[in-house]
């Protein structure tokens, strides 16, 4: 896998916790992206296209490779182990984490496993 493409595992924010209705439908998904180190994020932001690979938990998790639709966009921060936020306009729908690329991904979360995501 290239620095700027990079497997992820995404945690979609339910309804009541003001996410989305339900998991973005189809294999693509694009929107602007808000990482944790990333102090300039207001000024600047980039949007990431999310590739589903597979759905975990019956879809309240979702294994993706993630990219940078943009050249020039700040791929330093698709590293193991950042943390980022994507967002629909100022919503935060979905918290994500870069994983190891040697990661196994279960088919069901454990309740350790969920809090260590979000």
């Amino acid at each position: 896998m290239s620095p700027s493409q990079q497997r992820a595992l995404i945690s979609w924010i339910p309804a009541g916790q003001g996410g989305r209705q339900s998991p973005p439908e189809g294999p693509r998904y694009v929107t602007v992206v808000r990482f944790e180190e990333d102090d300039n994020w207001a000024l600047e932001s980039w949007s990431l296209a999310v590739e589903f690979l597979k759905p975990v938990d019956r879809g309240r998790y979702a294994l993706a490779d993630v990219m940078f639709l943009a050249p020039g966009a700040p791929t330093h921060f698709l590293h193991e182990g950042s943390r980022f936020m994507l967002m629909e306009g100022r919503t935060p729908v979905a918290k994500g984490v870069v994983l190891p690329s040697s990661t196994d991904v279960p088919d069901q979360m454990s309740q350790f496993e969920a809090s260590l995501i979000g």
